[in-house]
């Protein structure tokens, strides 16, 4: 009889974007339950090769619900307790919490929680000391930890947040790593795009690609393409493309910084083909103040984009300093203007930054590597 493993996370994006190779993998050896909110459990099952995958819908809100999350806990436990899983696994803040003190209390043998990124980076007073015990508390339920890059290691040591030799990184890092044959330079696509945007090929398109909150940045970008446009070399020369839902209604902010050359300014709301619009693209910008990885800035590097970023913990491993992209310090705008403004100007640099990445994600992340990781390190916990 194949043991039982449950994963546990609060929204179906987790699934979608980072853990579907690992839920297929996993489901030859073991019995998966996927316990999240779902909004359409017949369309997302079609997603995994195996469909004896079981789901569970469970209301897992990412953000404060204190009866919400009271009902939500109760719920697992009873799950738990019910279905005598062998082991559980979570990702996502909230997910974790939760699945980790039903765990401990149905005394499940492993309970692992992989660390993604923290919250309270940017927040200050009560709010940054209350999540920062949460974290820590997951930390003391889980008898597993993971995290996707060793500068979050080394900061959730340094922050006293998880114990010396308790936290793991997989392969280089990464939650997942890329499949370079999805994502790759792809001419055709770079000018479909560019044709559907009203985009000339001369132009320089820069890409955002994530959550719109200001936690990514993106305020500070807009204002960096107001500066640009108010310089007679760069003016409406130089396009934004902004990809995310919009969580802080950002995109009017955006409109409203920008409005003067706002014809150069283009959203989507969502994508499942990111890879189309990083081939269309010159530059990938993440200017975010907190990152668990970023992996964005790695699905761009293999499609051979420089990448111009925060040094911040996480994207320190996604990005090589110098050598796939440019660093700029967090709501440093006049760092990201520099940065964009060197891209901009030397063609050998974007390509010869793009080239190298493509290269470095190839040897460092690719998917089927990192995927295999995982897979075996779930195994030896056995």
């Amino acid at each position: 009889m194949k043991k039982k493993i449950a994963i546990i996370t609060s929204s179906e994006i987790t699934i979608t974007s980072f853990l579907i190779d690992y839920i297929n993998k996993l489901s030859e050896i073991y019995s998966i339950t996927l316990i999240l909110n779902i909004k359409d459990t017949k369309s997302f099952i079609k997603i995994f090769s195996n469909k004896d995958i079981k789901l569970i819908n469970l209301k897992i809100f990412r953000g404060i619900d204190y009866f919400q999350d009271i009902k939500s806990l109760i719920s697992l436990i009873r799950i738990f307790f019910n279905r005598k899983y062998d082991g559980i696994f979570s990702i996502t803040p909230k997910a974790g919490l939760l699945s980790m003190l039903a765990g401990f209390v149905c005394r499940i043998k492993f309970r692992l929680h992989y660390f993604t990124g923290q919250v309270w980076v940017t927040r200050r007073g009560f709010p940054r000391f209350f999540l920062r015990n949460i974290d820590r508390l997951m930390g003391l339920l889980a008898t597993h930890l993971l995290t996707d890059s060793n500068s979050q290691k080394k900061f959730l040591e340094d922050e006293k947040i998880i114990k010396k030799g308790r936290l793991k990184v997989l392969a280089n890092g990464s939650i997942c790593g890329v499949d370079t044959n999805q994502f790759k330079p792809n001419e055709e696509l770079k000018s479909d795009v560019r044709f559907k945007l009203e985009i000339s090929r001369e132009s320089i398109l820069l890409l955002f690609l994530g959550r719109l909150n200001k936690d990514k940045g993106i305020l500070d970008l807009a204002k960096v393409l107001f500066n640009l446009n108010n310089q007679e070399r760069y003016k409406k020369k130089i396009h934004l493309l902004i990809i995310g839902p919009d969580e802080e209604k950002i995109r009017e902010q955006v409109e409203n910084i920008c409005k003067d050359f706002i014809e150069n300014i283009h959203f989507m709301d969502f994508t499942d083909e990111p890879e189309k619009f990083m081939a269309a693209a010159d530059i990938f910008c993440l200017p975010s103040y907190r990152e668990g990885f970023g992996m964005a800035a790695l699905e761009a590097g293999a499609c051979a984009l420089p990448t111009v970023t925060s040094k911040i913990y996480g994207l320190t491993d996604a990005v090589s300093e110098n050598e796939t992209g440019l660093f700029h310090e967090p709501g440093d705008i006049a760092g990201i203007e520099k940065a964009i403004i060197k891209l901009v100007e030397d063609k050998n640099l974007r390509e010869t930054m793009g080239k190298n990445g493509r290269e470095r994600t190839k040897n460092l992340f690719e998917k089927s590597y990192v995927t295999g990781e995982f897979v075996n390190y779930i195994k030896n916990l056995n």
